[in-house]
């Protein structure tokens, strides 16, 4: 910079030497910033020195924005102001979402665990969850994308599955009362646990068909008062106490929903209490008093027995709900297949229980739905991809000028179809012990369980007939098909794998037994001796209306 010695009356008598280095007198690059500049340009403060912004027109109108203190302002396109304005975090916002309600099947009560047994609930329906995915853009602007997130309900652990119970009986001084219908419903304090005014032999009694081993009481007003309870079952002959008593009702005089438990006597008998028959009776029997001060009061009541299940997988399970409502949406058929085994012991105790999906529909299946959708003659000589046949139980392929599954005669009773008749292993629900992974091109069980009594085989008994039923809520239609087997081998029979096997009537040479489905299961079902298999496939198809 040159300072004239006369004094400056105007500004335009000031030279500014630009070229030369000021920074001693805090003055920088001025030359440099002024070179690279623009028309329409703006300088600003950088960090040390002066830098430029470029004009920026944006999509066709543009204001300066601040970013705050330390950082560059920006020029920001009027379009972010208005995602601001609008689409923040921060700010009101209507989302356009829909949201169905939630569909259920069934309506259950659900029982508790019997204390002392690893579990977790029967049944947990987790709550639906509503979730926001933000990106955020230039200016804070935000695009939401709102979405309904319901976990579908898991079937766990070792669980108490409830049911109604059989038979409820208030003993008053040898007067009978039927309190069935009362123990059944949750009308409150309509069961009578004991008298006004008790006595020593008074009781209650509790029944069901089939052997069990907990019942969970909900006790509407508690009883208070100086009585004793003694638990027993009966043995065929007389009434004998209940091994491994847990009572949490304490005597009926702690209120809410209480488990009683008990180990199931080998000795247990069906009896016939206030007129109610061939029942598996247990009786609270009032072994001493004193006083009362409350009459105690049931409202509702339900018994049955400990299984141990093996998990549905909820992410999947969402995943299907999804893929149902998609396709009731969408009109495209979702056919749905499960596997569930149970076992019982010797004295009927169940002591295993598995369910799962079943992912094993083989080419046979595949080909039949196929021939019968597309009304296409099942005339290919060989057996793979993109040819139209099936393959029997023993190998040998059946093609011929008709369609698979192409008939006119009954499949619904036990000569073709699913329902394999008794002590014939060659169709309907088959079991076997092979460990193999579960093939698409499978035709048969690996390892077959045989029909008899010999080590390493099972009784196959004449399957159940088909139970169909309609949800009109879910507009889900299924079949249930159920076959049990009996083992009388002399020891223990170890079941990996099941099939789902058909005996289809003559048609053309596209007829035989030929397998649709091979599950290879969870977990090994160990049958024991005198134990009892009952295997059950449900194929359910979702309607759109």
């Amino acid at each position: 910079m040159s300072l004239l010695l006369k004094g400056v009356a105007r500004l335009s008598q000031l030279e500014v030497d630009t070229g030369k280095d000021w920074e001693a007198k805090e003055i920088t690059n001025l030359r440099s910033v002024a070179i690279a500049m623009a028309h329409g340009d703006i300088a600003f403060r950088g960090v040390s020195v002066m830098e430029k912004l470029a004009a920026d027109a944006g999509k066709g109108y543009s204001f300066l924005r601040s970013r705050g203190p330390g950082l560059a302002p920006v020029w920001q396109d009027i379009e972010s102001l208005v995602q601001y304005m609008t689409g923040a975090v921060n700010r009101a916002a209507a989302f356009d979402l829909s949201i169905p309600s939630p569909s259920v099947s069934y309506s259950a009560q659900q029982a508790s665990n019997p204390p002392g047994r690893t579990s977790v609930g029967v049944l947990s329906p987790p709550e639906p969850e509503i979730t926001v995915t933000t990106l955020t853009g230039h200016g804070g602007a935000v695009a939401s994308s709102p979405s309904l997130d319901a976990p579908v309900p898991a079937i766990s652990g070792q669980a108490a599955i409830g049911a109604p119970l059989g038979g409820a009986v208030a003993d008053d001084g040898g007067v009978q009362t039927n309190e069935t219908t009362p123990a059944n419903n949750d009308a409150a304090n309509d069961m009578t646990l004991l008298p006004p005014a008790p006595a020593v032999n008074d009781a209650y009694y509790f029944g069901r068909p089939t052997l069990w081993d907990w019942l969970e009481l909900r006790v509407g007003t508690a009883g208070n008062g100086t009585w004793d309870i003694a638990w027993e079952y009966w043995n065929g002959a007389t009434w004998q106490p209940l091994p491994d008593v847990i009572d949490n009702t304490s005597g009926f005089k702690v209120s809410g929903t209480r488990l009683v438990t008990f180990t199931r006597p080998l000795d247990w008998g069906q009896n016939t209490i206030g007129g109610i028959a061939n029942l598996y009776w247990i009786r609270a029997r009032v072994s001493t008093y004193a006083s009362i001060v409350t009459q105690p009061k049931g409202t509702r009541l339900r018994l049955d027995k400990t299984v141990r299940s093996k998990n549905m997988n909820p992410t999947e399970e969402a995943r299907y709900e999804r893929l149902r409502r998609l396709g009731q949406e969408l009109h495209i058929p979702i056919s749905e297949t499960f596997w569930e085994l149970e076992v019982k012991d010797g004295n009927g105790k169940v002591i295993q229980h598995l369910k799962q999906r079943s992912h094993s529909w083989v080419r046979n299946a595949y080909n039949h739905m196929f021939s019968q959708l597309s009304g296409k003659n099942a005339n290919y000589g060989t057996f793979g991809p993109g040819y139209l046949n099936v393959k029997d139980t023993g190998g040998t392929l059946r093609q011929a000028a008709a369609p698979v599954g192409q008939s006119d005669t009954d499949i619904d009773g036990t000569t073709y179809g699913y329902r394999g008749p008794a002590g014939n292993d060659t169709w309907g629900i088959q079991v076997g012990s092979g460990i193999n992974p579960e093939s698409f091109e499978d035709y048969m069980l690996q390892t077959k369980i045989a029909n008899g009594v010999g080590a390493g085989q099972m009784s196959y008994i004449e399957q159940d007939p088909h139970v169909i039923a309609y949800n009109a809520g879910t507009k889900v239609l299924s079949n249930t098909m159920i076959r049990y087997f009996n083992n009388n081998s002399g020891g223990d029979v170890s079941v990996n794998e099941v099939a789902l096997v058909v005996n289809q009537p003559q048609g053309g040479t596209v007829y035989g037994k030929w397998m649709q489905a091979r599950d290879k299961l969870a977990a090994t079902v160990t049958v024991p001796n005198t134990g009892q298999l009952k295997v059950t496939y449900t194929v359910q198809l979702t309607y759109p209306a």
